[in-house]
């Protein structure tokens, strides 16, 4: 058998009729493996035909939701199509007079999924909508900044528009009312480096909520406050005894198969503390479409 670490190699030999493999060992805390490669992952054992490779990956699971709002027109806006729009960027480690390290993630930053607006379908008042008329999208990566045609951001000041990212939509026809879209996703981040979610655009009405250790709620309202994804990072992943008892309290799954045993984040939990204590207001209360949606598999 041959055991990697790192770079280390260890050799043993195999005693007559020993099925000859390598176990490696391996340490993964990119932000791409984290949250596309391997998204939610804290520890997998990945088998191939003669090797077995062991992935150690904890992350802090930070659950976030977006309210992007399109503004209502008045009198000297009939006839118009407006755009409605949020981004943001992504900072490692930033600390007073310390702007940290912007990250760049290949494509995209992460995945988010409908769960609710104040747009419905005319067949089923149930069905929301988004604000050209579709149905809401499960799972959509979002876009670079860069990319995006006929966005509206006025960035923030020394943020470069490659390393923002977010959603848009051009063209939207005139409402005589304010109207609300709610995008949900979970950031999955390194426990080895502070990471803080920033609001680009300093002409955007919309905020991102997450829940702190704290059970509060935490808002990317622009550069001077940062939204920490930091949520769960009481919870220790070190070892397979804490990863287990992870399992037994529902915060993590577990999922095997022929080539591959898993131990992931629960994502539906994340959401549940979310949800729990979600501000009842104007801005983020829940209501009957966002519940059905949260409800639906």
């Amino acid at each position: 058998m041959l055991l990697e670490q790192g770079a280390e190699r260890v050799q043993y030999l195999a005693k007559p009729g020993d099925a000859l493999n390598s176990l490696t060992v391996q340490d993964e805390n990119s932000l791409d493996y984290l949250q596309k490669i391997q998204r939610g992952s804290v520890f997998n054992i990945l088998r191939d035909a003669a090797s077995f490779t062991l992935t150690r990956s904890p992350s802090n699971a930070t659950p976030a939701l977006m309210r992007i709002k399109q503004g209502a027109f008045t009198a000297s806006t009939l006839n118009a199509t407006s755009e409605a729009s949020a981004f943001y960027y992504l900072v490692k480690d930033a600390s007073t007079g310390n702007l940290g390290t912007f990250i760049t993630s290949s494509g995209n930053l992460s995945y988010w999924t409908g769960v609710s607006s104040n747009m419905r379908s005319s067949s089923n008042s149930v069905l929301c909508q988004d604000f050209l008329s579709r149905r809401l999208f499960n799972y959509r990566q979002d876009g670079v900044l860069s990319t995006q045609q006929g966005a509206s951001c006025n960035l923030v000041s020394n943020v470069p528009n490659d390393k923002v990212y977010g959603f848009s939509w051009t063209n939207i026809p005139q409402e005589s009312s304010a109207n609300f879209l709610y995008l949900q996703t979970v950031f999955y981040t390194s426990k080895n480096s502070n990471y803080g979610l920033y609001n680009a655009c300093e002409n955007k009405d919309y905020q991102i909520v997450t829940p702190t250790g704290n059970n509060d709620i935490s808002r990317a309202t622009g550069r001077s406050a940062p939204l920490p994804l930091d949520y769960d990072s009481s919870i220790s992943l070190s070892t397979l005894q804490e990863i287990l008892n992870a399992v037994q309290s529902e915060a993590l799954c577990f999922t095997t198969n022929s080539t591959l045993a898993d131990f992931w984040w629960n994502e539906s939990k994340l959401f549940e503390a979310l949800h729990a204590i979600m501000p009842d207001n104007s801005d983020f209360k829940l209501n009957k479409c966002m519940i059905q949606a949260f409800q639906s598999p």
